[in-house]
This record gives structure tokens, C-alpha cells and sequence, in this order.
């Protein structure tokens, strides 16, 4: 189901009623961090979770194939056309991709038909999906620079936003290497 208005302007959670704020409670965790928004193409559910599921854990890439004239749109919808963006996929880890074979961030990025840039690296760390909400939140920043970015205006790139942490970790990185704006864009949130 698409994500319609009106939204959390930091996560782009849909909200069930329209207030002054337009944030949802969940985003005061990231108020001031270099994250400016993000936009999502459809709210999860349960067929979207399978569908996601046997994406990363089955290794299924082509059942994400399906969505590429949907991703292509909602990325052309939520960039303004003046912008130059460089997207950047969120990375796995070296453990991860080898065992995966692919990585769907970059699947998904590949998918828009823009100029991407991986320029970040990631350590091994516990899967996010295996955290609680609390060690989501503590965890330490596995991303580094793999190279100076190429663009100092990005568009991460992920599959799911569950909490945000992965997106605000690589953003902080992004902008300590001089990354100006930086958004993001997600298959489900």
C-alpha cells in the first residue's frame, strides 16, 4: 500500500491525523542530525514482508524486479529535478555480501537508473532484524568511508526503515566527509 499524505515530514511514516508538527513521535530521536528526510514507497504489510523476505533471506532478486517502474517514479517524485543527487546504496558488510551474494540496497539503487556512488563500507555487525528497538538505538556506527563521496548532495538508499538508526549512521558519516544534504529513499517503511 503506497504511503500517502499526510506524512512524517523527517521519516515520511504516514500519520493518521494532520497536526502542526507533522513528525511523528518516533523522529524527536533524530531532531538536528544531517538526515534531512525520508520517503518511503509502500507501508509494510504482510505481503510486502514476504516479499522482502524472500528478497534478502532467500536470495531471490528477482521478485524485487517487479518494482522497478514503481521505485524508478516514487525517487523521480521526491527529488526536485534542479537537484543533482548521487545515490548512495547503504552497504552489508564484506560477511554479509558473501553469503548473499547481492546487495539489495544497491539492487534497489541500481533500479532508478541514477549515477550511484558506493562509497561507504560496513563492519560486521549483529543483523539489525535480530535487535530490539533498545539495541537498535545503542548500537555503535558500523559505517566508513570507502572513498570521499562524489556528490555533496546524496540519496541513501535501503530496503526497510524500521527505526532509522541504519540511515542516520550512514548519514552522519556522509556528512562528516562535507556530504551537504542528505535524504533517503526506501522500499517499505
Amino acid at each position: 500500500m503506497r504511503i500517502k499524505a499526510p506524512l512524517c515530514r523527517h521519516c515520511g511514516r504516514g500519520l493518521t491525523i494532520e497536526g502542526e508538527e507533522k513528525r511523528c513521535p518516533d523522529c524527536a530521536t533524530w531532531e538536528g542530525g544531517p538526515l534531512i528526510w525520508n520517503r518511503s514507497l509502500a507501508e509494510r504489510n504482510p505481503w510486502l514482508t514476504e516479499v522482502i523476505y524472500r528478497f534478502k533471506y532467500r536470495y531471490d532478486y528477482e521478485v524485487i524486479l517487479g518494482f522497478q517502474s514503481l521505485v524508478q517514479a516514487a525517487i523521480k517524485d521526491c527529488l526536485d529535478e534542479q537537484t543533482a543527487v548521487v545515490l548512495v546504496p547503504v552497504p552489508l558488510s564484506q560477511e554479509r555480501l558473501h553469503v548473499r551474494k547481492f546487495n539489495q540496497a544497491l539492487a534497489l539503487a541500481e533500479m532508478a537508473g541514477l549515477k550511484i556512488d558506493q562509497c561507504l563500507s560496513r563492519m560486521e555487525t549483529e543483523k539489525q532484524a535480530k535487535k530490539s528497538r533498545q539495541a537498535r538505538f545503542a548500537a555503535s556506527n558500523p559505517f566508513r568511508l570507502a572513498h570521499p563521496p562524489a556528490a555533496t548532495t546524496v540519496l541513501l538508499i535501503d530496503d526497510i526503515y524500521t527505526t532509522g538508526v541504519t540511515l542516520h549512521h550512514a548519514a552522519e558519516v556522509l556528512h562528516a566527509a562535507g556530504v551537504e544534504k542528505i535524504y533517503s529513499f526506501t522500499l517499505a517503511r
